[in-house]
């Protein structure tokens, strides 16, 4: 066997047991094409957000059936899967619920715990996706994923625990330690920190979590398995008008994730970038589909090519100071689980757009917590962003356009992409209005599927 492929699949993908045998047969293709293969699984669908609300019911002592409704679904997953759910996590249940009685006793969520809590759903997800593989007779191996990765400590509690970064060095001691025929099976979303405790590297993160390995193993391509068969110009589950992107360079790719596009982590590009390992997006259930291919050698166009949306932003304005005191301002802001979105100088102000990222806490009054009073606070607000080439004529008139449709606070230019502030009610509407100029300016050789089409013929299969 030669080179390494890295094979990610998301919640979705591994929730129906009818996408298990499309996952064996991805795997087997990659071994039969002389790959060695690294597969990487989040948790069941929507079990982290039953593992969050876990959290706070054991705080308030009430968690005992939400406890059993998790056990039940999957045992019954199991089940679905031809496998014994109660032989299989035994061990790792009972921890969980130590865990949860920690928690009761003592009423209080430190991100210590609520780190240790939602690592198991990834936990039980390659336990029983291990089973289900070497059932179908593939010699696969489960590994820990927190003996590979180990956080990089920033200062503050909540990102160090709940949004943890790692080292992503090539570790070729550690690629040559791993067995010649097996097949890897491990975690997305944790690591470990220095002390040895769990870490998560943010919802979401098990995309980051790939791009970590593959970038540590050397690997000759990352491939992101997902419920949708790409990047798409824009969510297509919410404008069925959307088209799928056949390529987009890296720093497009950053570009869309860092406004919001969910498709990937906003993370887990740089690690591929820097070592310049090709990314795959596709659809687990489509596997014959192409998707969308991420690299740094992809022809270049001027023209805008997508549009994403953040929700529920925080927007601050204050008068001229010098970068200093905003850093300043912003490490305060930083440490109580806010994330900056994007800072914004003029000549007569300063602009900061946050996002309230700690889900185990209300947002503060941001006011409270820094030194300086900013001129302008607004809450309630989305971010709709507009991405396309460098300095292409496509900037000049998209503005105007919003406008007739929706009210706009502010609008934020940068070279590659133009993002407004419109009150959170009227995000969709703006996305759909930039959209649809979006789609008049698109080059044809860019563009692969059509949305509605493709799910058109997925009900048809």
């Amino acid at each position: 066997m030669s080179g390494w492929v890295v094979l990610k699949f998301g919640g979705s993908s591994v929730a129906r047991p009818e996408h298990w045998r499309n996952i064996a047969t991805i795997i087997t293709r990659r071994r039969q094409a002389g790959w060695r293969v690294m597969v990487v699984l989040s948790a069941l669908k929507n079990v982290t957000n039953m593992l969050e609300g876990l959290l706070h019911q054991a705080r308030a002592g009430v968690h005992a059936q939400a406890l059993a409704n998790l056990h039940r679904l999957h045992l019954q997953f199991a089940t679905d899967l031809g496998l014994d759910g109660e032989t299989i996590l035994g061990a790792t249940w009972q921890a969980l619920n130590e865990c949860l009685d920690r928690i009761a006793q003592h009423k209080t969520i430190t991100p210590r715990l609520h780190a240790s809590v939602l690592a198991y759903g990834e936990l039980m997800s390659t336990q029983l996706g291990v089973a289900y593989l070497h059932q179908q007779g593939l010699p696969v191996i489960w590994q820990d994923a927190r003996h590979w990765l180990v956080s990089e400590p920033k200062g503050d509690a909540w990102h160090d625990y709940l949004s943890a970064e790692c080292d992503y060095r090539p570790d070729p001691v550690w690629r040559a330690s791993l067995p010649e025929q097996a097949i890897v099976i491990t975690q997305g979303f944790i690591a470990s920190h220095p002390n040895g405790d769990t870490v998560l590297l943010g919802r979401e993160g098990s995309d980051t979590t790939a791009a970590y390995l593959a970038a540590k193993l050397g690997a000759e391509a990352l491939e992101i398995w997902t419920d949708v068969p790409g990047i798409f110009t824009t969510d297509p589950r919410e404008d069925s008008t959307a088209r799928q992107l056949k390529y987009l360079s890296y720093a497009q790719a950053v570009d869309m994730t860092a406004c919001g596009a969910r498709v990937l982590h906003h993370r887990a590009l740089a690690p591929a970038q820097k070592n310049n390992i090709p990314v795959w997006i596709r659809a687990t259930s489509d596997p014959d589909q192409a998707g969308t291919k991420l690299c740094a050698d992809v022809a270049h166009h001027d023209s805008a090519i997508a549009v994403a949306r953040q929700d529920d932003v925080l927007w601050l304005q204050f008068e001229p100071l010098p970068q200093s005191e905003m850093d300043r301002v912003i490490h305060v802001l930083s440490s109580h689980g806010f994330d900056l979105l994007g800072q914004f100088a003029a000549i007569d102000r300063v602009d900061l757009v946050l996002y309230w990222a700690n889900t185990d806490a209300p947002e503060p009054d941001v006011t409270s917590l820094i030194p300086i009073s900013p001129q302008k606070v607004e809450c309630g607000l989305a971010r709709v962003t507009v991405i396309g080439g460098q300095q292409g004529d496509w900037q000049s008139s998209l503005g105007d356009v919003l406008s007739t449709r929706v009210p706009v606070r502010v609008q934020f230019n940068e070279p590659t992409k133009i993002s407004w502030l419109v009150p959170v009610g009227a995000g969709i509407e703006a996305q759909r209005a930039l959209h649809e100029q979006v789609c008049q300016r698109l080059p044809a050789s860019l563009v692969g599927l059509a949305w509605q089409g493709w799910v058109n013929s997925s009900q048809a299969r």
